[in-house]
This record gives structure tokens, C-alpha cells and sequence, in this order.
């Protein structure tokens, strides 16, 4: 008899094969079935702690993440809702969660023990954690962390709780292994769609907070693995900021992609020539991309820390329109003389949308609403009408350029007002600190966090989470948060070491 240990990890492996391959007569292997079977695999309870996620260090989780080599890893796949029953029946209805009406509680699950022996508890790491992290949350958000978390953590049952959730999604992951090996021995291997999905996350004290039923990044973010023979690409991760190209007149689409050398890229538009103008929303910049020479020229736009691109269009005359920024504005940018001309919206808005031209020449665009920072508070339609034409006159001239990553606008430091802040003068100079090597190397920023906590003393743990408090207060807008924070963590991991060792206090 199999020795059984509990664990806090429900594991509820779902296994649903449907449509069996029609039992056509087929003479040439290369023709595909009529009708193909779909493997549809459900984990329960599976949050990012996958080797293909890098969601912990020490996940084990070998055959999903072979699957995953193999098929398309949606790397941003959240769930419906963080909770078991709705959750599924959402996906199996394609009705709203709050539609089906579903919501059950579950009962105790065991996993066998050799399980826990592939995760010793003596090197069991915890996942990042900072004591005041909800300091900043309403009383809702305190109600949804609970009160679950804090027992386990007074009654030092915190490692053994990680420790249990490695082994369980060990065990599961050897369970989809015995299924996708059993696939693969058989006769419709090669005309079978493999699904893996995880119906919501889990949390292991991050944020205070114990096991589901919470809105957070660690409860809502799942697996997602689609793999389909010859139909789709192999160890393709999704979500990533590309453009692409498909061919309709070739059978299989033909297409191909593209990196481009800045985040965010969104409403794209192909100009007469060929050209395809992107803009880079998040990233403050807009792109020329030539799919002939595969050759990238990058803009800044004015004042592109603050800026947002969100879509473009080319009018009649060869200009780039640009709309979406953060300024109420509309820009026009002349390709031939590289001259950027900004043009201020009546009122204050949210985002503009879109953007379209009408025979007279007039620029359409739309804003988006309702937002509380609008002058009006709702959505409109806005109609410019350019009287006259500066040519080259007009605007400031742009210099196009192709960035390293590491130099891209998104990457620079801002100017933030710190004025209230009582370490403002310490933040301002974190600020203009480099990102560590290791960070850029293309380690996920998860993996990386946590095994940078992993090794500070817990009042090093409390200094970053008091500076960041600080910076998020007097920098509610910051482009990108997740660099923000590791400059704040290598600071304190590298120039505060000496307060720990002689019992000086921290700085308030």
C-alpha cells in the first residue's frame, strides 16, 4: 500500500476526450481526418509555480513543460474566475461566471509521499512576501485576504504549505504525463489536439492571502497550453509583442513574424508603400518597420515617458497620425522631412482610440470613457479640422534611431515629484540606478524577485516595502512598475547590508 501524505493543493485532473476521428476509409497518410479528437486536461487549482511559468525556483513539473516545448504557451492566460466551479463551467458554457451559478466548496485531497520527497522541506523556498503589503489596500481587499494565511504563518506552517503545493503540482504533472504518454503510444496521436488549462491560481501567503477566491495576480494567472500536429508552431510562446503577416493565398496562411524593438505594440496600419507603421503603447515611441530589408526605425515621441500610442493611421498625404497619447493630443508626422506636428484637443480626455479621415481632409478620432480625470466624464467624438498645411515649417524634427532593448525610452528614469516623500531625495537618485545584469539577462521578473528576497534578512525585506509604498504614492503612473521595484530591492540588498549586521536602524 502507497504511503499518502495531505497537502493544501487540491489536485483534480479532468480528463475529456471528444469527437473520435471519423472512420473514413483513407488510403494516403497524409490526408488529415475529417474529424479530429480533442484532449481537454484541467488541473485544479494550478497557479504559475510550473517550470514553463517560472512562477517558483523549485517547480517540477517536466511533462507540462514538455508539452509546452512542443505546442503554444500563453504566457498571460487569466481566468475566468478564481474559483473552481464557476470557472469551469464558464469555459465549458461560454456564459459569465456570475451567469452559471455555480459556486462549491471542496473537500481535503492527499498526494502520494514520494511526491514531498522530490521537495525536502529543509530547502523549501517561500515565495516573495512583504509583512506591510497591504498597508495600501482598502478594507475590501483586506476581507479578501482573510484571515487564513496568518494562522498558518503563526503556527510556522508556511514551509509546509509550499512545501505541499510543489508536491501536488509534482504529482499532477506526472498524471498529465501519464495521459500525454498513453496519447502518444496510441493510433490518434497525430490527430488530436492536446488543451491544458488551470481553472484559476492559488496564493501561498503572498499578499497575506491563502489559497483562491481573491482578484490578485497570483490567484487569476493559469496555465494555458494549446498543442495541435502540424497546425500550429512548437515552443511558441504567446502574448509576446510581435507583428505578423498571413498569406491568404497560400494554403497554411505562410506566416511570419516579427520582434519589434519596443513594447506594446498595437493598432498597426500598412501605408501604400508598403511601410508598416507601429505604436509602441507603453513604450512612448512609434515604429517604421520595411518587411523588405526587415529594418526597424523607432521614434520618440515628445515628452515619451509620458506618453501612450495607441493606434495610427496614414492619411491621403503620406502623414502618420498618432493618437492615444497621454497629453490630449493629436500628432502628425511627416515620413519624408521626419517632422512631428502636435495638436491640442479641446478638452481633456481619456485615451483616443482611433483614427480616421474623412474626403474634406478632417481627422476623426474617438476618446474613450467614462473616466473620473475627463473633463466631461464620458466618451466623445472628436472632429479636427487643419487649416492649412505647415509643410515643413511646422512642428520639431524627430531623429529616428534602432534601440538596444536596455536603451529603449521606456527604460529611462522619469521625473517624479518626491517632495512629500520622506526618503524622496533616496528614491530620486534609485531612480537613476542601472538594472542589475542578472535582470536583464532575460530572467523572468518573478523568478528573479523571489530568489533576490529569498537571501535578505527580514528587516531588509521591510525597508524595500516601505520605499516602495513610498515611490508607488508619489508615483501612481509609473511606466513600468516591476523595474521601479527592482531598483528599490538591489539598493537596499546592496547598500543597506551594514544596518542589518551592526542593529543600526533602517532609514524611516
Amino acid at each position: 500500500m502507497k504511503t499518502i501524505a495531505k497537502t493544501f493543493l487540491p489536485v483534480l485532473l479532468a480528463v475529456l476526450c471528444a469527437n473520435e476521428a471519423a472512420k473514413a476509409k483513407q488510403t494516403d497518410a497524409s490526408n488529415r481526418r475529417a474529424r479530429v479528437n480533442v484532449l481537454f486536461l484541467v488541473v485544479d487549482d494550478l497557479n504559475d509555480w510550473v517550470g514553463c511559468l517560472g512562477g517558483h525556483p523549485q517547480a517540477k513539473t517536466p511533462n507540462i513543460d514538455k508539452l509546452a516545448k512542443k505546442g503554444v504557451l500563453f504566457e498571460h492566460a487569466y481566468c475566468a474566475a478564481p474559483l473552481c466551479n464557476p470557472s469551469r463551467t464558464s469555459v465549458m458554457t461560454g456564459l459569465r461566471p456570475s451567469t452559471t451559478g455555480i459556486y462549491r466548496p471542496h473537500l481535503s485531497w492527499y498526494v502520494p509521499k514520494k511526491y514531498f520527497d522530490m521537495h525536502p522541506i529543509d530547502k523549501v523556498r517561500l515565495p516573495a512576501y512583504l509583512e506591510n503589503d497591504l498597508d495600501d489596500v482598502p478594507p475590501r481587499g483586506h476581507a479578501m485576504a482573510g484571515q487564513s494565511f496568518g494562522i498558518i504563518k503563526r503556527r510556522g506552517q508556511w514551509k509546509n504549505a509550499v512545501q505541499g503545493y510543489l508536491a501536488a503540482s509534482s504529482f499532477a504533472d506526472a498524471c498529465v504525463g501519464r495521459v500525454l504518454d498513453a496519447l502518444e503510444q496510441s493510433k490518434y496521436r497525430d490527430d488530436t489536439i492536446v488543451v491544458l488549462w488551470g481553472d484559476h491560481g492559488y496564493h501561498i501567503g503572498e499578499k497575506n492571502h491563502f489559497a483562491k477566491s481573491a482578484l490578485w495576480q497570483q490567484t487569476t494567472h493559469t496555465p494555458l497550453i494549446i498543442y495541435a500536429p502540424d497546425d500550429l508552431p512548437s515552443g511558441a510562446p504567446a502574448n509576446r509583442s510581435r507583428i505578423g503577416r498571413i498569406d491568404p493565398k497560400a494554403p497554411d496562411g505562410n506566416i511570419k513574424e516579427w520582434n519589434p524593438p519596443f513594447r506594446g505594440p498595437r493598432r498597426l496600419h500598412v501605408a501604400p508603400d508598403g511601410i508598416v507603421w507601429v505604436p509602441g503603447f507603453g513604450s512612448g515611441v512609434f515604429g517604421k518597420f520595411d518587411p523588405k530589408t526587415e529594418k526597424w526605425t523607432v521614434y520618440d515621441l515628445p515628452d515619451a515617458d509620458n506618453q501612450i500610442p495607441y493606434a495610427l493611421n496614414v492619411d491621403p498625404k503620406g502623414y502618420v497620425w498618432i493618437c492615444g497619447t497621454g497629453n490630449d493630443t493629436l500628432n502628425r508626422f511627416d515620413p519624408k522631412t521626419e517632422r512631428l506636428v502636435v495638436f491640442r484637443l479641446p478638452t481633456r480626455v481619456s485615451y483616443t482610440r482611433e483614427i480616421e479621415f474623412d474626403s474634406a481632409g478632417n481627422v476623426w478620432t474617438s476618446t474613450s470613457g467614462p473616466a473620473r480625470h475627463m473633463e466631461r466624464a464620458y466618451g466623445s467624438i472628436i472632429k479636427l479640422e487643419v487649416l492649412g498645411d505647415d509643410g515643413n515649417d511646422g512642428g520639431q524634427r524627430l531623429v529616428g534611431y534602432v534601440p538596444r532593448p536596455e536603451d529603449l525610452t521606456y527604460e529611462q528614469p522619469r521625473v517624479v515629484n518626491y517632495k512629500d516623500s520622506p526618503n524622496g531625495t533616496l528614491l530620486a537618485r534609485i531612480d537613476h540606478n542601472e538594472l542589475p545584469k542578472a535582470y536583464r539577462s532575460g530572467k523572468q521578473h518573478q523568478v528573479y524577485v523571489d530568489r533576490r528576497l529569498a537571501g535578505l534578512s527580514p528587516r531588509q525585506r521591510a525597508r524595500i516595502g516601505r520605499l516602495w509604498a513610498e515611490k508607488r504614492k508619489a508615483d501612481p503612473d509609473m511606466p513600468n512598475a516591476g523595474h521601479s521595484f527592482v531598483k528599490i530591492m538591489e539598493h537596499v540588498a546592496e547598500n543597506e547590508k551594514s544596518q542589518q549586521k551592526t542593529g543600526g536602524q533602517p532609514q524611516q
